[in-house]
């Protein structure tokens, strides 16, 4: 608490006796000059000063010469004259006069009256050494009472207490005007130096004095509170406090209510607290009292307001403070800041009892809370392990540390800390096979399978503890090397999974037989792959109806394959009822089937369906391309020709262009129209030089043009073609060709490498000139010449559309991604969207131009495609994501915050991912940011509960709540949030603990602004400041403890 401080009120200002000397007066006549010393003694006797100095030094100068007796007394009494007018010589003229005439008999009088002097200029070091001239026994007792006093303040506002101290004991007990004020000071020196007895003794003496009766009785509450007598406190001090000023009215107060405290008697003591709270404002140490009598008293939430004021230092107040708050805080429903308080007792020293159970609390009131987003929990607990290996509670703090491992979220982290775990015995061996099974699980979703592997055969070294996860632990096995390629490894964890005993109840036992049926799909193995779909099949009850259509579209494959079309027909027609994914491939599919069973008004109508219900599907150009030859087969020239001619005019990118010329030209050359046909064929030659359908176009004009009769023009045509068009020329390029691609194709790129340069220096322009380059660039591109493989593949993506054009953009716009020259794979990524006829290959080509307008800031580009990838069939959970996550960042950086959020939401749905975890956090800043304070929070709140493997995101949430907190006033929540940052965040150099401390110590300088003092009470003038001796927080929190 505060240590009031003493003042004595203003004495009053004693009158000075005057002695005025009396001479022997003569019956005869005076001269003239002693005439004039008369006339100014008379002058002085009356108090008319200037006039009588005026006289006296007039005599003074006339009588220069004549130092006789009166002309001495002249001086004497100019010099007094000097001092009642205050004139600024009055000093040096009694100064003059004691060293002058030091044979006279008023130099004792006036060395007094220059101690006088001094002390009353407050000059104390020169009015002690003039006093100590005095001639004590000259004076009279009035004299001698003043000469005490005043000698013994001099000494006490020089701070010399033992020498003041003896000068007002000569007049303490001796009845005069001073000896009141004598009495006050000499019990004032007691009080400072500790002699409480004494002074209470002396101060009571002054209780029916006049000029100090309104200060003592504070001075004698002190002593009694210093005396620690708190019963006579209690009976003196209310019976004063009418009488007492207001300031010192709250003092009282308080030390009545001290008392009542120190009684331990806290109900008492709170109405005398609570006044004194209506008149001052509190330091640390009374918020301490009240808030703990508010918390004796059962009232927790008054008890929090003022407790939390004691809280901004780290001592061991604070830490019994924080102890306190904990209780009040759990009392009030408030788990999460009781688990705050509690951590931050356990954070300081001073108290070895109260760090060791407030550590173990918060550990166990953390885990209770499932508030662990950096694993405080499992962190605390291994602390207090480590710390109290032989405590009472060890088996209780290892159990809970196992429910801990068991119920976390934040794999990552209560991997690391099992990591550390020399010896794990059988629980911890549970947690460990639990927690790297999930951790895995983050890791795949993260699209990072290779690491998922090793976590997944971490969970398997302990399988023999759960034998559910064991099971499930084979078939994410089995999806990671899916997703790696691995095809022998995937088949084999999924068959262990399939066969384990405890596989078949779980989620992923259908879903099994479905991803073995796609291992022997990709192996071409169709028929077991047939066998695994069915299987898939034959599961009810399953609520994943895009997997159902998928799995009879790879039926039907498998049939189709095995030419089983009408079986082919059967899935297919499934697939397409189901109305789910793929279902224009279905059709597509089915009608090429009706085809191949020669049902071409099946095969038209299916086709004519599917262009129709689906113009945006990519097989659109396929089906009008079959349908076209559908109807060639039954004769109807006319539709077929328009069909082929809507491909080249709608398709112009299409592979189907040159085969639709070629088909158009055979069309007119059935009708005996040569002439169309040969202007088909020769658009085709020229328009796709070195393609299959340009040497059958050739072939085509030829018989048209013998047909014609005319073979000279097209011998003629053909020697202007050159190239391929040679006959002898063509068929060593064939040749040369052939011996090239047949080493590429046995695996050997070096010697292929060296053939198929030779073929493209030898045939420029021969009719593989596509082929070879491509296989060229393919070679280089293994050996990780990036600058020549792009010469090669940019030569094929320039050639019209051709059997490689799709190929050679996929591999170009990766390598351009590779070298980050965004332009350039942006460029081919826009061309591969355009050409894909796969829709793998068109979501490739989408997610390029995503990522490349995304590192060349091109937002709004991003936003257009994102748009376009959300909206296709079978995206997975991590490209979807990507996507969304890309447009809600375009949109912020565009400023369009409400079509931001709407995005964040879709990707912050979970906070495994990366761009999940951001996403959350985002969402909480957008809301902030627009003032939607509460909500932000809410946010955060989910953020937290949900946990996250990405602790920079969650730390970036913490600081954002921190804000909130603050804006709230709610202080505490505030200092929680980022004393858990710098206590729990690992991280050093990515700005987040710079921040957290940054924020935390303008939290502090605002607690030590609100903490300061009040104004001090009205203190009497000339009284030492001083405060009782003794250590009152210490006393604070012994009975805090014994408490309990």
């Amino acid at each position: 608490m505060r240590y009031r401080v003493l003042h004595a009120s203003l004495l009053t200002v004693f009158l000075f006796v005057t002695v005025v000397a009396v001479f022997s007066q003569k019956p005869h006549y005076f001269s003239t000059e002693e005439s004039q010393y008369r006339r100014a003694e008379d002058l002085y006797g009356k108090q008319k000063y200037t006039a009588a100095q005026k006289l006296f030094d007039d005599f003074i100068s006339k009588n220069k010469e004549n130092k006789d007796l009166l002309t001495v007394q002249a001086e004497y009494y100019a010099a007094k004259c000097a001092l009642f007018l205050f004139n600024n010589d009055a000093e040096y003229r009694l100064f003059a006069f004691i060293s002058n005439h030091p044979e006279s008999s008023l130099v004792k009088k006036a060395v007094f009256e220059m101690a006088l002097f001094q002390y009353q200029n407050k000059s104390y070091r020169k009015a002690i050494e003039y006093f100590n001239r005095v001639d004590v026994a000259s004076l009279n007792e009035q004299e001698t009472s003043e000469y005490y006093f005043k000698l013994g303040y001099s000494y006490f506002m020089r701070k010399d207490y033992d020498k003041a101290k003896l000068a007002f004991y000569e007049i303490k007990d001796i009845r005069s005007d001073y000896s009141s004020p004598a009495i006050y000071y000499y019990a004032h020196i007691a009080y400072v130096e500790g002699n409480y007895q004494t002074a209470l003794k002396e101060f009571r003496r002054l209780t029916e004095d006049e000029n100090f009766s309104s200060i003592v009785p504070y001075y004698i509450v002190q002593i009694l509170y210093l005396q620690k007598k708190y019963d006579k406190i209690i009976d003196y001090a209310p019976g004063i406090l009418e009488h007492a000023t207001p300031s010192r009215q709250a003092e009282i107060t308080w030390y009545v209510g001290d008392a009542w405290f120190k009684k331990k008697e806290y109900d008492k003591a709170l109405p005398y607290l609570e006044k004194y709270v209506e008149k001052k404002p509190l330091n640390r140490e009374e918020h301490y009292e009240l808030g703990y009598c508010y918390y004796k008293t059962e009232q927790y939430d008054l008890a929090v307001q003022h407790l939390t004021y004691v809280t901004g230092k780290k001592d061991k107040l604070a830490q019994n403070t924080y102890y306190l708050l904990a209780d009040c805080f759990l009392h009030l429903g408030d788990k999460k800041k009781a688990g705050f308080a509690f951590s931050s007792a356990a954070g300081m020293n001073f108290d070895p009892k109260i760090k060791e159970d407030a550590l173990f609390n918060y550990a166990k009131l953390t885990f209770e809370l499932s508030y662990s987003p950096f694993n405080e929990a499992i962190r605390a607990l291994k602390t207090y392990i480590e710390i109290y290996p032989y405590s009472k509670r060890i088996n209780e703090a290892y159990h809970y540390l196992v429910l801990a491992y068991l119920n976390t979220k934040n794999y990552k982290l209560a991997l690391e800390s099992l990591d550390q775990i020399k010896d794990k015995n059988d629980e911890i061996k549970k947690a460990y096979q639990k927690v790297a099974f999930y951790r895995a699980l983050e890791l795949l979703r993260s699209g990072d399978p290779d690491n998922a592997v090793i976590l997944l055969n971490k969970s398997l070294k302990y399988g023999i503890y759960n034998q559910v996860l064991r099971a499930r632990a084979w078939y994410w096995m089995g999806e990671s090397y899916y997703r790696m390629k691995d095809l022998r490894n995937a088949l084999d964890a999924y068959m262990k999974f399939i066969y384990s005993t405890s596989a078949v109840s779980q989620p992923e036992y259908p879903v099994a037989h479905y991803s073995t049926g796609y291992v022997y799909f990709n192996e071409k193995k169709y028929d077991l792959a047939s066998q695994w779909f069915r299987k898939y099949l034959s599961f009810t009850n399953q609520d994943k109806p895009a997997l159902i259509a998928d799995t009879y579209n790879r039926l039907g494959d498998c049939a189709f394959i095995k030419r089983n079309f009408k079986q082919a027909i059967a899935f297919y027609t499934k697939a397409y009822k189901s109305g789910k994914s793929n279902a224009d491939y279905a059709l597509y599919q089915r009608g090429f089937a009706y085809g191949l069973l020669k049902n071409q008004q099946a095969k038209i109508k299916d086709l004519s369906t599917l262009i129709q219900k689906f113009p945006d599907s990519n097989y659109l150009d396929n089906a009008l391309y079959e349908r076209g030859m559908a109807y060639l087969e039954i004769n109807d020239s006319k539709r077929a020709m328009k069909d082929l001619q809507e491909i080249i005019y709608s398709h112009q990118s299409s592979l189907y262009v040159p085969k639709a010329y070629l088909q158009i030209g055979l069309i007119y050359y059935n009708l005996n129209n040569y002439k169309e046909a040969i202007k088909n064929y020769k658009q085709l030659i020229e328009k796709y030089p070195g393609t299959s359908e340009a040497r059958d176009a050739l072939t085509g004009l030829k018989n048209v043009y013998v047909d014609m009769n005319d073979v000279e023009a097209y011998l003629a045509y053909a020697r202007e073609l050159g190239g391929f068009a040679n006959v002898s020329r063509t068929e060593e390029d064939s040749l040369m060709y052939i011996s090239g691609e047949n080493i590429y194709m046995k695996g050997d790129c070096d010697k292929a490498e060296d053939l198929l340069n030779r073929y493209i220096r030898r045939f420029p322009d021969g009719v593989f000139r596509i082929n070879a380059h491509f296989y060229l660039a393919e070679c280089l591109r293994k050996k990780g010449e990036t600058d020549e493989a792009l010469k090669h593949y940019g030569y094929v993506i320039r050639q019209p559309r051709n059997l490689f054009t799709e190929a050679a953009l996929m591999a170009s716009s990766a390598l351009y991604y590779e070298k980050k020259d965004y332009s350039s794979a942006l460029e081919d990524y826009v061309l591969l969207e355009k050409v894909a006829e796969r829709e793998k290959n068109i979501l490739i080509a989408r997610l390029g131009q995503l990522r490349c307008s995304w590192a060349l800031n091109n937002y709004r580009v991003v936003i257009t495609v994102a748009k376009e990838i959300v909206k296709m069939d079978n995206l997975t959970e991590e490209t979807a994501r990507e996507a969304w996550f890309k447009m809600a960042k375009a949109y912020q950086a565009l400023g369009d915050n409400e079509k931001a959020m709407e995005a964040f939401q879709k990707v912050a749905v979970e906070v495994s991912s990366l761009e999940g975890a951001e996403s959350k956090y985002r969402l909480a800043e957008l809301l902030y940011n627009m003032g939607r304070k509460d909500e932000a929070e809410k946010v955060i709140m989910k953020f937290i509960n949900m946990s996250t493997p990405h602790p920079y995101w969650m730390a970036k949430a913490f600081l954002l709540l921190s804000d909130i907190s603050l804006d709230k006033e709610d202080i505490l929540q505030a200092k929680y949030t980022l004393q858990s940052l710098l206590e729990y965040y690992k991280k050093t150099d990515d700005g987040i603990l710079t921040e957290a401390k940054e924020k935390l110590k303008d939290i502090k300088q605002f607690e030590q602004l609100m903490n300061a003092p009040g104004d001090s009470p009205e203190i009497p003038p000339d009284t030492i400041k001083t405060k009782p001796v003794g250590d009152s927080a210490c006393l604070f929190v012994k009975m805090m403890l014994k408490a309990g």
